[in-house]
């Protein structure tokens, strides 16, 4: 008898056992956080007045400023999260992400640009958004298309397609910022740091540059 063929298979190193016990690991800690990010805060607030008297700030507090905020964020990290592992599972390369890729990249360029744009000509706050998206996906267009080689989709290639525009996003994020004056640098800076947290004085400072 061959002397390979009497040695056992490998253990797979992803069982259905190891992965579901990781998947609950993980779910008690998202769990954890969440709580965590509801019940601490600058303000220190009452569950049970929170939940019985409506007119009380404990109410507000908890239901009109915690709890979307925690839940955005796990829904975003969802959404990301899912978007990794797809272009992971697409690329063949666990090291893909948007900000590789060049995704990232050209939605901060787009989001920049209508932050510049609106406060000029005028526009709301769902144009910077929109803006965002769209660039980013005329970005994921061009890097696929560029990748296709003879009607296939070559992953190396896209990777380095998506390094080369995420350079070149970065690049006209540069150039953009350096050519605007102080309050709109200043204004892009603090977006690109602090806006996807809507937080109340981003909108302040941006109202004063726009007004």
């Amino acid at each position: 008898m061959n002397a390979s063929a009497s040695k056992p298979a490998p253990a797979a190193h992803l069982t259905r056992a190891r992965l579901l016990s990781i998947l609950g690991a993980l779910t008690v800690l998202l769990i954890v956080c969440a709580l965590a990010g509801m019940l601490f805060g600058t303000a220190h607030i009452s569950l049970a007045r929170a939940f019985s008297d409506p007119e009380s700030p404990d109410h507000a507090i908890f239901f009109g400023a915690r709890l979307p905020r925690v839940l955005m964020g796990v829904i975003v990290g969802a959404m990301l999260a899912a978007v990794g592992t797809a272009l992971q599972a697409l690329v063949r390369n666990p090291l893909a992400e948007g900000g590789i890729l060049g995704i990232s990249g050209a939605g901060a360029l787009g989001a920049i640009l209508a932050l510049v744009m609106s406060a000029k000509l005028g526009g709301g706050e769902a144009v910077v958004p929109l803006c965002a998206f769209g660039a980013a996906l005329l970005s994921t267009v061009a890097v696929y298309r560029l990748a296709m080689v003879d009607g296939q989709l070559e992953p190396f290639t896209l990777l380095l397609v998506g390094v080369i525009f995420n350079s070149f996003w970065g690049a006209a994020i540069m150039l953009v910022n350096s050519v605007v004056n102080f309050y709109f640098a200043h204004s892009i800076l603090f977006w690109l740091w602090a806006a996807s947290r809507r937080l109340p004085t981003a909108k302040r400072r941006w109202s004063r540059v726009s007004g």
